[in-house]
């Protein structure tokens, strides 16, 4: 719970590479090896109950979901879920989802590059457009090209939706 393993100075010592802080982790390497083994088999075991051989084949299976009724919390009761429970009139999905390929950057991003000059020379821009949750991208052109022209203080680019 740290939230800084990646940093190379777990807490612990298991997510680290310095013999310093390597000497505080009391198990071996084999330990997290067998549990992560555990919690596979554990997975595998759920999915069998499930009828389901792959991750892929749950996607979509809304109708393998329900609500727990047994949780007495404040917030728990609070929570309305039945709009992720609800099929929505369509058909479950089964097999592979084919996942459109996403355009890092594209068109759209480089669209952008026209206000780049007024961006570092430390001027408001506003720029409309229609982003969905599938350009996860745009953005980063400009702001990469930002960054080259004027460094760290370059004017100011706020998205907002």
């Amino acid at each position: 719970m740290m939230r800084k393993c990646h940093l190379n100075v777990c807490g612990v010592g298991v997510a680290t590479q310095d013999p310093k802080l390597r000497a505080k982790f009391r198990g071996k390497p084999e330990h997290i090896v067998s549990y992560f083994m555990w919690v596979a088999q554990d997975v595998r075991r759920v999915m069998a109950q499930l009828g389901v051989c792959r991750f892929d084949d749950l996607v979509g299976r809304v109708d393998l979901l329900q609500r727990r009724d047994d949780l007495h919390h404040d917030k728990a009761c609070a929570l309305d879920v039945s709009p992720l429970l609800s099929t929505s009139g369509a058909a479950p999905v089964h097999g592979p989802v084919v996942v459109p390929r996403v355009d890092v950057g594209g068109d759209r991003d480089h669209a952008l590059l026209h206000v780049v000059d007024d961006v570092v020379a430390g001027r408001v821009v506003e720029v409309a457009g229609v982003v969905g949750n599938v350009d996860r991208a745009v953005g980063t052109t400009l702001s990469g090209e930002i960054a080259r022209r004027g460094g760290a203080g370059a004017g100011g680019l706020a998205v907002c939706s």
